[in-house]
């Protein structure tokens, strides 16, 4: 019992700890976590093969595939949560949000 919550005190932490950095480090050119999500009228909406709301999904999993918070994959829904959660904040369109979301659990493997 002590062990699972340990896990979960660590992964609360780690995820409070990304969410800070991501905050805070997103505005300087190095060191960011996270890329700068696209700006606002950039995506045509129509659904474009390279869209880029998928670019910037396929650069959230590079920097998750590296990062060394996230090395152990046992969180995996978890992490997409938390990704998620940023995307429905960064995407205003739910058809869109869905359609970048969709590629992303796809190469997730959840």
């Amino acid at each position: 019992m002590a062990g699972r919550a340990n896990n979960i005190v660590n992964h609360l932490i780690t995820t409070s700890r990304l969410l800070y950095q991501k905050i805070s480090l997103t505005t300087h050119s190095k060191g960011a976590i996270f890329p700068e999500a696209p700006g606002e009228g950039i995506c045509c909406g129509s659904g474009c093969q390279n869209c880029v709301w998928l670019v910037y999904a396929e650069e959230i999993l590079r920097v998750i595939e590296t990062h060394p918070d996230f090395l152990d994959k046992s969180n995996k829904k978890e992490i997409y949560r938390n990704i998620e959660s940023q995307l429905k904040n960064e995407i205003q369109d739910p058809n869109l949000r869905e359609f970048v979301l969709m590629d992303i659990r796809s190469k997730f493997s959840i």
